[in-house]
Formats: C-alpha cells, structure tokens, sequence
C-alpha cells in the first residue's frame, strides 16, 4: 500500500474479506439478539468471533475498540445488556469484540439493522483512509477520494450482510 489507488484496493478488500463477512454480520446480528435483550446470544456471538480472528494482531485490535467503545456506552447509556455485557467483560468471561460492542450499542440507541451495518462499514473503510492519511501519506481529499469511489460497495455488502446469519459469517 502506497498511495490512492493501493489505498482503495486494499480498503475494498478488506470490506470484501473481513469486515462485511465477518464483523458487520456479528454485529447486525447481534443489534438483533440485544434489542431482544438476550445476552447469551451476545456472548456466544462474542466467542465465534474471538475464534474467527486468528491473527493476534487482529483480534487484539478489535478486542481493544470493543473495550473502549464499552466503555464509553456503559458511561452514557442506561442500556441494561451493555451494563450486563460490561460486569462480564470485567470478569473476563468473554472477549469483547467491536463488532459485538457495536451491535449492542446500536440496539440500545435504537438503530435499525440496515443503518448500522452501513455505518459499521463505512467506518471501517474511514479509519483505514485516516490511517493512511497518516502512514504513505495521503491529502485529505485523496483520502476522502477513497471514501466516495467505496461507498456503493458499502451498500452492495451491508445489503448482504443484512441476509446472513450468525452461522453464515465467514473469515476469508
């Protein structure tokens, strides 16, 4: 990755192999299993995902977001999941996935499944962009190049990721 064009590759491969397939299907599902406040569901979700990241590096980072995004809802939410989910984590009884996190934010903001599987997406492929930004580097409108050139393959993956179930997520 080196510069616009490498960019928009690999942010739309990584939308392509892992964020849509993986983590935006844990997390529109899990929006499902929270609005029904079913925390069970929401752990398990949390431990498929812990064994779908092989990578370390990959499942430490999105163990990270997760922990931090909880921490901030538990603080501004009074969504009983969350606060539930949170006592767990504390325990170290599951893992605390962003995309597992995210659902159970966006159910307890009241999201609706096709806005937060966009916004999940979305804000994947800006935070890639940012990175880049900062890392080859990249203008901020070469940045946001990649943003707009991405966007109808958002929507074409939060389409399909709003068909898949739990049991249908899928690392490569």
């Amino acid at each position: 990755v080196h510069d616009v064009g490498s960019v928009e590759g690999f942010v739309r491969a990584h939308l392509r192999g892992t964020a849509a397939t993986t983590d935006a299907v844990a997390a529109v599902n899990t929006l499902r299993v929270a609005r029904a406040h079913d925390l069970a569901s929401c752990l398990e979700f949390d431990a498929i995902l812990e064994a779908m990241k092989p990578a370390a590096e990959m499942r430490e980072a999105s163990r990270q977001f997760g922990r931090q995004m909880l921490r901030v809802a538990t603080a501004l939410l009074a969504d009983p999941v969350a606060r539930e989910f949170s006592s767990l984590v504390e325990e170290n009884r599951t893992a605390c996935h962003h995309a597992i996190v995210y659902g159970i934010v966006g159910a307890a903001q009241g999201w609706e499944p096709d806005e937060t599987v966009r916004a999940y997406l979305y804000s994947t492929a800006s935070a890639i962009s940012a990175a880049a930004l900062r890392l080859i580097p990249l203008g901020q409108l070469q940045g946001q190049t990649v943003l707009r050139n991405v966007l109808p393959l958002i929507n074409s993956l939060a389409d399909e990721c709003l068909e898949m179930g739990i049991s249908e997520m899928q690392a490569f």
